[in-house]
């Protein structure tokens, strides 16, 4: 880093001795050096070199990470898969390429969500949930929204978290994920449409809103032991969301085994 600098201060020096011409003249190279820079200082919890990167020489080029979809990737991919505690995030997010998610709008912070949970390994995944949820106030519209997404996350990695279990254990996890989702979903809803939503129709809704009460009915078909309606709800469920599909299309065979 100190060197990159000294050469942005003083090129003609390098180019007159030919020093780090191929390193430092190719924009690839240099993306490359910054991204592996933050892996490193992130995986030995350096907040030195974390300081270094926050130098107002380099700061174009490290911006220019996220303007870059391949950048933009590789580093998420790194950051997610090195931080194994908080105050490796905490470093991380120092660094003006983090943003803030105590700041940003809902629409973007949800997008922000959506592009970072695909390369959250399970492992990881409570500790970037919790690091979240400690930088957003409690009830609020991100925050309700924010649960539901992790609702959603791990539906969509079922098959991790029902190994091993029953069917009846299977029909309970999934039952309470979708159910949790729901909540989440609903009280979102009402924040978000407040005294219009008694008067809206199902047309009126986003599908990922209008999912919840598809949610809703498949549990008052469930506890009233309506096998049948059940079974067309959870149909009904996989077509309109495809991303559950696999989560959820044994669930008409467990409700008939656990129902009878």
């Amino acid at each position: 880093i100190a060197t990159y600098v000294d050469y942005k201060k003083n090129p003609a020096k390098y180019d007159a001795n030919q020093l780090m011409r191929d390193e430092f003249w190719k924009i690839d190279k240099i993306s490359k050096m910054l991204i592996f820079i933050i892996d490193s200082a992130l995986a030995t919890n350096d907040s030195g070199v974390i300081d270094k990167l926050l130098n107002h020489n380099i700061r174009e080029e490290l911006t220019g990470l996220i303007h870059n979809d391949t950048y933009k990737t590789w580093l998420t991919q790194i950051v997610i898969g090195t931080c194994s505690e908080p105050t490796q995030i905490e470093l991380f997010m120092r660094l003006p390429i983090a943003g803030n998610v105590n700041n940003v709008k809902l629409d973007a912070f949800v997008s922000q969500v959506d592009n970072m949970f695909p390369y959250i390994p399970l492992d990881k995944f409570e500790l970037w949930r919790e690091w979240v949820l400690s930088q957003i106030e409690e009830g609020s519209e991100k925050h309700v929204y924010f649960l539901a997404k992790c609702y959603d996350y791990k539906l969509r990695s079922i098959s991790f978290h029902i190994a091993g279990m029953d069917e009846y254990d299977s029909l309970e996890y999934v039952l309470g994920l979708m159910t949790g989702y729901a909540d989440r979903e609903m009280a979102y809803c009402e924040g978000k449409y407040r005294d219009k939503l008694e008067s809206m129709t199902e047309d009126d809704l986003l599908p990922e809103e209008k999912l919840a009460w598809q949610i809703q009915e498949l549990v008052n078909q469930v506890d009233a032991g309506n096998v049948s309606g059940a079974s067309d709800v959870v149909r009904s469920i996989a077509q309109s969301t495809p991303q559950w599909a696999d989560a959820i299309k044994f669930l008409p065979i467990y409700i008939q085994l656990v129902l009878g």
